[in-house]
């Protein structure tokens, strides 16, 4: 038979399912801090052409980070709260129940970011029926700003053999509303919506915020950013339940400045058809800031891959150079998503097994997918197999992309995860986690939450298949196939109560989070101190961070907190690296006693536990059934709508249906007012010309340079600063989505057969239209000049992008001696990154990094000749 996706009927007497048509959907959030309580109520219309429903089924997405503490089912306005049960027990419970003809209900975990709802014998005279789920989430920083997102949509998987997808040509695309109550520790300065910048409505007071977002199924995942005005403050807090019972939690988002770490650099990029046109360039986008933010001493390689494979450079990763980018750039610009099916797997053992690694240089592997992958666990496995040795970042693409790889792989690999959907800043997310990948290894972290009592991430011997190995290893990671015998012995009291268990990476900007359940007989500490080492910084020395517990982050009475911290112990537990032991040393039963104690008493469905809900009010005479055997659901569809797999063995033919969350409708919202989009300016284009060069690629330059049309600048001289606010003046006419742009297909390369001379206005007909030329575009453009070690060539395309002449720029430095045509572009190039694109400082960073040092290498006087590049911009403009 065909197995669906969204909410279905189960035919009694026919090998067939039917979809039922969804109603509506609340979603509201209230979010303290970093921490968000989600309530997600999905209503559906009971269909007129079924005289009997046996048994309706749905699945539905969710943060594979989220616990899951809450589920209820209401049958025509009647309420009924489910329980927690070990899985099994509730599944017996639920058929029993419809068995003696009661209504029920089971929620059960299908993977670890999808969940599956059965709700069975509903009454013959009911219209309506909901269910609400509610959930609790840790929320991430993102460059400065807290993420929030929903889920909208399942993304495809994977397609099995004998399966075919068919997809739904004319889905109901049904309205969602989004309400957010959001309150900080300091004042909100702005809150966005990058997926939905048209939809979102907003009320911010001070440190608390309103946020409603109005869509529809289509729009796909549901994105909000909160920005602080400070960040996030380091603290410990302590949570004491009505029962007495008592978590504590240290949160912490470091700023360390540390020596940077030689690296090779593996892009591995999806090519599958699931990519489609839209993401694969963003993808390629995406690869090609990585590759030109790239420190100048390091090792490149590109690997693209889909039903098969291929390798840029496939006997060893190319030492960076002039010469390996220029082939890596233009294999990034041809790249399209034609390869196939997506598999992982066979890649990254390639690149593990086969692919010899740089001696002195740490390995770091970097991921970009739109995530839509069936052996998710057998991926983590291998990346976790490898990974004292090799880093793992992922960069997932697209509204679809499963959490739970993303974020497993991250983990796997001492790496970190990011999230980029259509209309996100995906420029800043590649530049921050390539910062993360060039910090060094953490050594050792130490948490003292007990007053001297030390509870420490224990740093456990492992034995590695070669000596590097081990050597280069992030002390406290331990793969779960190498696990020594006896660990527990040598495991602090203090230790098992803690969770994570095993020291997650910490990085730049990202968040730190542990918990600690407290015993009974505890003494409440005055402070929780955390100590870092960090191997090559502070001679060794850790770093410490002293957390005093102060009455402002104690809270009575709640259970947000001990519910994050027994998820938490969760997931150690069923990733078999938790204070039982691990794979070697505990037994699956006592795994799963655990997991179902902790669920059971935390109400969080997991891997063992489910929710199981029976409304004794109920009961009615139960047909003779004969339901169809059915396998568990092997396809989802990558688009918003669902897609049907067949059995080899099926006859019937299967329906598909619309599989996202839905419509939303917020109640008692407070007036808002809409957010106006970020406004650009339009620019002249002229003709191009040919032009020595050769440090980069520029497209079609803008008359009058990236900052304003030609003609305006002939009316007044204004500075820098004066001619970006008047480009925020003036209205978008780009459509919403090309925010980040392909700078694949601006790679024009300057030539060495053109002269300055050769660029001109051309004023025909044709090239007195105006394009639209935002200022990311420019951005791309000017990137896209810089060479691999830093400097920017002297071309006349630089010099119209920034509209300055030659003659002005070397009459400005006419009296600086020893200034080369390559140190007066850079230091043009310079600042304008600086003064000019400062909206860009996270995403230009490393480029920016890139190009001081070059100057530094190549001129005696460095500020002197930024003063007169500065100059020279003002006066030009």
């Amino acid at each position: 038979m065909s197995e669906t996706f969204g909410l279905y009927w189960v035919c009694a007497t026919k090998d067939r399912s039917t979809p039922v048509e969804l109603a509506s959907v609340s979603a509201t959030a209230n979010i303290v801090d970093m921490a968000a309580k989600v309530t997600i109520t999905q209503t559906y219309t009971r269909p007129n052409y079924i005289p009997e429903i046996n048994e309706l089924s749905y699945a539905f997405p969710l943060d594979d980070k989220s616990a899951v503490c809450g589920f209820e089912l209401t049958v025509d306005g009647r309420d009924v709260e489910g329980v927690v049960k070990e899985k099994l027990e509730a599944k017996a419970e639920y058929h029993q129940a419809v068995s003696q003809g009661y209504t029920a209900a089971l929620m059960e975990e299908y993977k670890a970011d999808v969940f599956r709802i059965k709700l069975g014998n509903l009454p013959r005279n009911a219209r309506e029926i909901s269910t609400t789920i509610t959930y609790l989430v840790e929320l991430k920083m993102e460059v400065g700003s807290i993420k929030f997102f929903v889920p909208t949509f399942i993304g495809a998987r994977y397609t099995p053999p004998g399966c075919t997808p068919t997809v739904d040509r004319n889905p109901n695309y049904v309205p969602i509303v989004l309400t957010l109550e959001w309150d900080m520790p300091s004042r909100i300065l702005e809150v966005s919506s990058p997926t939905h910048p048209d939809n979102v409505q907003s009320n911010v007071i001070d440190s608390h915020a309103t946020i409603t977002i109005r869509s529809n199924t289509r729009g796909g995942d549901m994105v909000v950013l909160c920005r602080p005005e400070i960040p996030h403050e380091a603290r410990a807090c302590l949570e004491t339940s009505e029962d007495g019972s008592r978590v504590m939690m240290v949160t912490f988002v470091p700023r360390l400045e540390l020596k940077e770490q030689k690296c090779e650099y593996i892009f591995v990029v999806d090519r599958s058809g699931s990519m489609g046109t839209g993401q694969m360039d963003k993808a390629k986008s995406a690869l090609q800031y990585f590759l030109r933010s790239l420190p100048e001493d390091s090792y490149v390689n590109v690997v693209g891959f889909g039903t098969s494979y291929d390798v840029l450079f496939p006997k060893r990763s190319a030492r960076y150079s002039e010469r390996s980018l220029e082939d890596a750039a233009k294999y990034a610009q041809n790249m399209k998503s034609n390869f196939g099916g997506t598999q992982i797997l066979q890649p990254l053992q390639h690149i593990y097994d086969i692919l010899p690694t740089v001696p002195r240089y740490s390995r770091q592997i970097f991921l970009l997918t739109d995530g839509q992958i069936s052996n998710t666990q057998d991926v983590i496995a291998l990346v976790a197999k490898h990974a004292p040795a090799t880093r793992m970042f992922g960069l997932g693409i697209g509204t679809g992309v499963s959490h739970h790889l993303m974020n497993g792989i991250a983990r796997a690999g001492m790496g970190t995860a990011e999230y980029v959907t259509d209309n996100e800043r995906m420029l800043a997310a590649t530049i921050k986690q390539l910062k993360a990948s060039q910090d060094p290894c953490i050594q050792k972290t130490v948490i003292d939450w007990l007053d001297e009592k030390r509870a420490t991430f224990v740093e456990r011997e492992t034995v590695a298949d070669k000596p590097a190995e081990k050597k280069n290893s992030l002390l406290g990671y331990i793969t779960p196939s190498k696990r020594v015998s006896g660990i527990l012995d040598k495991v602090p009291a203090t230790m098992k109560k803690q969770t994570p268990f095993r020291s997650p990476p910490i990085f730049n900007g990202d968040r730190f989070l542990s918990y600690f359940f407290m015993d009974e007989n505890d003494s409440v500490p005055t402070k929780i101190v955390v100590s870092v080492t960090i191997r090559g910084e502070n001679d060794g020395e850790p770093l410490v961070i002293e957390l005093p517990i102060v009455k402002e982050n104690t809270y009575e009475g709640t259970d947000i907190v001990h519910t994050l911290a027994a998820r938490s112990m969760i997931q150690d537990l069923e990733e078999s690296d938790s204070y039982l032991g691990t794979t070697a040393t505990v037994e699956d039963d006592q795994v799963k006693s655990e997991v179902v104690r902790l669920g059971v008493k935390y109400r969080l469905s997991s891997k063992h536990t489910s929710y199981v809900v029976v409304d004794r009010s109920t009961k009615q005479e139960v047909p003779i059934l004969h339901h169809a055997c059915r396998k568990r659901p092997d396809l989802f569809s990558s688009t918003p709508m669902m897609m049907v797999c067949k059995r080899l063995s099926a006859t019937g033919t299967g329906r598909s249906a619309n599989r996202s969350l839905g419509p939303m409708s917020a109640t008692n919202a407070a007036p808002m007012s809409c957010m106006p989009m970020a406004k650009l300016r339009t620019a002249r284009v002229p003709r191009r010309g040919h032009l020595s060069g050769g440090g980069g690629s520029v497209g079609i330059v803008p008359k009058g340079g990236m900052f304003m049309a030609g003609n305006e600048r002939k009316k007044k001289k204004r500075s820098i600063q004066e001619a970006m606010k008047e480009q925020e003046s003036v209205p978008m006419t780009r459509q919403r989505g090309s925010d980040i742009p392909d700078m694949c297909k601006k790679m024009d390369i300057c030539d060495d057969k053109g002269s300055i001379d050769d660029m001109e206005e051309d004023e025909s007909p044709g090239n007195k239209q105006a394009a639209v030329l935002s200022k990311q575009e420019n951005m791309d453009r000017l990137v896209a000049m810089q060479a691999f070690n830093g400097s920017f060539n002297f071309c006349q395309a630089l010099l119209a992008l920034l509209d300055v002449s030659e003659v002005s720029v070397r009459d400005a430095f006419k009296d600086v001696e020893g200034v080369s045509d390559l140190v007066m572009s850079t230091a043009l190039a310079l600042t304008t990154m600086q003064f000019v694109l400062v909206e860009f400082e996270d995403t230009l960073k490393l480029i920016e990094s890139k190009a001081r040092l070059w100057l530094i290498s190549n001129c005696q006087n460095v500020d002197k000749v930024l003063r007169i590049a500065k100059h020279t911009l003002d006066v030009a403009s």
